[in-house]
């Protein structure tokens, strides 16, 4: 009863051909899942009389190595026929150089037109003190000769103005930038900057060395007021009529 019940040959290559038919059936198809199929009935068939007779157990051995030869003959053949999956080769893309974008440079504005200094406005020029010019609260305006003669470039605050000079009817000096509004008044004793556009002084009470000079001698020259002159003269009194007698 020992006997009958172990397990022979044909049974362990049974139990293997059961345990790799899911996965080959899944790889290779329906040929070796039929073929495997037809293997195990016939493995059954020959199971119940293989443990009587050592013959048919021998039969079965061969039938089992023939059957495996031919599934090895069946796979070699699928794997033949399996077409070889060639991987899509991606093609390179090689870096697309940018163009920079050059944008275009607007032109550059033509200077203005300026009209030719008259022989008054070059005396003016004429009187005009060069330099840098200190002012009230730090502030400093440096008045430069243009390449033009007559026209002067003035700077004050990291700005720059063309000026040129201009008639008054006072004598001051008076240069003005027609395009800003700037105007630059030189007196005798101070100088100062406006703004015509804004109506406010950029730069007040500038005083250079010749300045300085006519500032201190005003001080010292005052002219004298009506509290500390001579009192106005009266005006003279009327002749009186002669007396009658």
């Amino acid at each position: 009863s020992l006997q009958r019940h172990r397990p022979s040959n044909g049974h362990r290559l049974l139990c293997l051909a059961g345990f790799t038919t899911a996965p080959v059936t899944v790889i290779f198809g329906k040929f070796w899942s039929a073929l495997i199929r037809l293997a195990l009935r016939c493995l059954r068939r020959l199971r119940a009389t293989s443990a009587q007779c050592p013959l048919l157990e021998s039969i079965e051995m061969l039938k089992l190595v023939c059957i495996a030869l031919l599934g090895l003959v069946g796979l070699s053949a699928a794997v033949a026929a399996v077409p070889e999956v060639t991987k899509a080769v991606t093609p390179v893309r090689k870096p697309v150089k940018q163009v920079p974008v050059v944008k275009p440079v607007p032109p550059t504005p033509a200077p203005p037109v300026r009209a030719d200094l008259s022989a008054e406005q070059l005396l003016v020029a004429e009187k005009v003190v060069l330099g840098a010019v200190p002012c009230e609260l730090g502030a400093k305006v440096v008045v430069k000769q243009d390449s033009s003669a007559g026209r002067f470039l003035l700077e004050h605050a990291r700005q720059t103005f063309h000026m040129e000079p201009a008639l008054t009817t006072t004598g001051a000096i008076r240069l003005e930038d027609p395009s800003n509004g700037v105007v630059w008044l030189q007196l005798g004793n101070k100088s100062m900057l406006l703004n015509q556009r804004l109506g406010k002084r950029l730069a007040d009470a500038c005083v250079n060395l010749h300045q300085a000079a006519i500032a201190t001698a005003m001080e010292h020259s005052k002219a004298p007021s009506l509290l500390d002159g001579e009192p106005p003269a009266r005006p003279p009194a009327a002749p009186q009529a002669p007396a009658s007698r």
